[in-house]
C-alpha cells in the first residue's frame, strides 16, 4: 500500500511538473505573440510614416507649380486691365468685352472641358493646360506690344504718369486706319483671353478638385493642409502680383515691361512643365486609370427621331441638350449641389476689391496708393483665413465650419452696407463703412471657400469630379456674368448702391442655400 500510494505521488507530482511546463510555455508563446503583434504594429507606422513623409516632400513640388501657374495669372489679370487702360483711356468698354466674353467661354464649353478631362490621362490634361495657357498668354503679350505700337501711349521722364494720346485722339487723326486695326487687335486679344481663361479653368479643375485628392488618399487632415496651402499661395500672389507689375510699370517703358511678362511666361512654362511631371511620378496613384463614367441615358437620339435622316435642326437640338441641359441635370440632381451652387452665388457681387469697387473708391476720391493699401489690408485678412478654416474645421468639422463661416460674411456685409447707405455714393464717409464691411467679411469668405471645397472634394464620386467641377464653375462663370452686367445697367457712381444692395442679396441667398444643405446632412 506504501508503494503504491508513494507511486502515485510521484504520478501527481510529474503531472503537476508538466502542467506547470506546458504553461510556462503558453506564456512564452502568448508573450512571443504578443511582442510579435507589437513589432509589427509599430513596423506598420514606421511603414506608414513613412509613405508619407514622402507625400509631404513632393507637395512642395506641387506647391510650387501651382504658384507659378496662379503668379502667372494673377499678372496677366491685372496687367492686361492696366495696359487697356492706359492705352485706351476714359472708357471701360474694351475691359468689359475682355472680361465678358472671358466667362462666357467658361460657361459654353465647360461641358467638353469636364469630358475631356474625365477622358485623358492625368499628366497629359496638366500638361495641355500649361502648354496652351502660356501660349496664349505669350501671343496676348504680343497683341498688346501692337496695340501700343499703335497707339503710342506717351509717358512723361519720370514715369511716374502718363501723357497719353486717348483713342479718340487717335480715330481723330485717322478714324478708317486706326479703329479697323484696333478692333482687329482687339477681337484677337478677347480670342486669347477665352483660351486662356479655359486652360486656366482645366488646370484648376485637374489639380485641385483631382490631383490633390487622389495626394491626400484616406488623410482627410493631409487634404486640409493641401488645401489651406494652395488657397495660401493663390491669396499670396493675388497680393504680390499686382503690386509687382503696378511698380515695374512706373518704373519701366509700357513696351518694355509688356515684353518682360512676355518672356517670363514663356521661360515658365518649361519649369511648370517639368515640376508637375516629378509629382505624376512620385505618386502610383496618379498614374492609374480614372475611374469609368457611368454611361448617360437620357440623352436624345437623333438616329430614331428622323429614322436614317438626321436634320440639321435635329443636331442642333442634341447639341444644346449635350452642352447645356445634360450638364446641368447631372449637376443639379447631385447630392452635393447645395453646397457648389451657394459657393457659386457668391460670385454675383462687387463688394469685393475687384475691378468695380476699386473704381468707386477712385470715382470717390481716394487716391491709387489709398486703394491699393486698402485691398493689400483686405488679401492679408484673407491670407489669415488659410491659417485659421484649417483650425477651426479641426473643432468643428467642415461642415459647421462651413456655416460659421459664412455667417460670419453676412454679418459683416449687412453691417456695412447698413451704415454706408445713407452716405453711400454721395459722402466719401460712406464709403468707408463698406470697405471696412468688405474687408472684414473676406475672412468669412475665404473660410467658407475652403469648408465648401472639402465637402465637395470628400463628397462627389472620383468618376464624377471633373464633370461636377466643369458645371460647377460654369456656374460662377454666369454668376459673374451677372456682377458684369449690373454695373453696365448702373454704370455711375452715384448708382453703386444698386449693385452693392444685389450683392448683399446674393450672400444672404447663398448662405440660406448652405443652411438649407446643413439641414438635410443634420435634421432629415
Amino acid at each position: 500500500m506504501v508503494t503504491l500510494s508513494s507511486k502515485q505521488d510521484t504520478g501527481k507530482l510529474k503531472a503537476t511538473e508538466e502542467t506547470a511546463l506546458l504553461s510556462d510555455s503558453t506564456v512564452s508563446r502568448t508573450s512571443q505573440a504578443t511582442d510579435d503583434s507589437e513589432n509589427s504594429l509599430q513596423d506598420f507606422e514606421s511603414q506608414q510614416q513613412q509613405q508619407q513623409q514622402p507625400a509631404h516632400k513632393i507637395s512642395y513640388y506641387l506647391y510650387f507649380s501651382h504658384f507659378l501657374s496662379t503668379w502667372n495669372a494673377r499678372v496677366l489679370e491685372y496687367g492686361a486691365v492696366l495696359f487697356l487702360a492706359e492705352m485706351v483711356p476714359n472708357t471701360f468698354l474694351p475691359l468689359s468685352l475682355y472680361a465678358f466674353f472671358r466667362s462666357l467661354t467658361a460657361i459654353i464649353f465647360s461641358h467638353k472641358l469636364g469630358l475631356y478631362i474625365d477622358h485623358t490621362n492625368r499628366l497629359e490634361v496638366v500638361r495641355t493646360s500649361i502648354v496652351h495657357q502660356r501660349i496664349a498668354v505669350v501671343t496676348t503679350c504680343f497683341l498688346l506690344w501692337l496695340m501700343a505700337l499703335l497707339l503710342k501711349p506717351q509717358r512723361g521722364d519720370s514715369n511716374a504718369e502718363m501723357i497719353a494720346m486717348t483713342f479718340e485722339s487717335s480715330l481723330e487723326l485717322n478714324p478708317l486706319v486706326y479703329s479697323a486695326k484696333f478692333n482687329i487687335l482687339m477681337a484677337l486679344l478677347i480670342i486669347c483671353a477665352c483660351v486662356e481663361r479655359l486652360c486656366a479653368t482645366m488646370n484648376l479643375v485637374s489639380v485641385e478638385r483631382d490631383w490633390v485628392v487622389v495626394i491626400a488618399g484616406n488623410d482627410s487632415r493631409f487634404l486640409q493642409i493641401l488645401n489651406a496651402r494652395m488657397r495660401r499661395i493663390d491669396l499670396f500672389c493675388k497680393l504680390l502680383g499686382p503690386l509687382a507689375i503696378s511698380y515695374l510699370d512706373a518704373w519701366l517703358p509700357l513696351v518694355g515691361l509688356i515684353w518682360i511678362l512676355l518672356l517670363w511666361n514663356f521661360g515658365s512654362m518649361f519649369i511648370e512643365y517639368f515640376t508637375i511631371e516629378k509629382v505624376y511620378q512620385a505618386f502610383d496613384e496618379l498614374q492609374e486609370d480614372k475611374p469609368a463614367l457611368q454611361p448617360t441615358t437620357d440623352l436624345p437620339n437623333p438616329a430614331t427621331t428622323q429614322g436614317s435622316r438626321v436634320g440639321i435642326l435635329s443636331k442642333l437640338i442634341s447639341w444644346l441638350y449635350l452642352n447645356f441641359v445634360s450638364p446641368f441635370t447631372f449637376y443639379f440632381d447631385h447630392k452635393m449641389v447645395l453646397v457648389s451652387f451657394s459657393l457659386s452665388i457668391l460670385y454675383l457681387t462687387v463688394l469685393s476689391f475687384g475691378p468695380q469697387m476699386v473704381s468707386f473708391l477712385l470715382f470717390q476720391g481716394r487716391s491709387p496708393i489709398e486703394v491699393g493699401l486698402l485691398r493689400t489690408v483686405s488679401v492679408i485678412c484673407e491670407l489669415s483665413t488659410t491659417f485659421l478654416s484649417p483650425w477651426v474645421m479641426g473643432f468643428t468639422g467642415p461642415l459647421y465650419s462651413g456655416a460659421i463661416f459664412i455667417l460670419w460674411q453676412v454679418t459683416c456685409l449687412v453691417a456695412g452696407l447698413s451704415l454706408a447707405w445713407p452716405q453711400l455714393g454721395t459722402d466719401p464717409r460712406g464709403a468707408l463703412y463698406l470697405v471696412v464691411g468688405v474687408i472684414l467679411s473676406r475672412i468669412g469668405l475665404w473660410g467658407f471657400d475652403l469648408s465648401a471645397q472639402v465637402l465637395i472634394q470628400n463628397g462627389v464620386e472620383a468618376e464624377n469630379r471633373a464633370r461636377f467641377s466643369s458645371a460647377e464653375a460654369a456656374c460662377q462663370s454666369f454668376f459673374e456674368l451677372v456682377s458684369f452686367a449690373q454695373t453696365m445697367k448702373w454704370s455711375t457712381p452715384q448708382e453703386f448702391k444698386y449693385p452693392a444692395i444685389v450683392s448683399m442679396i446674393s450672400v444672404i441667398i447663398a448662405a440660406l442655400v448652405y443652411f438649407v444643405y446643413v439641414l438635410k446632412k443634420t435634421v432629415l
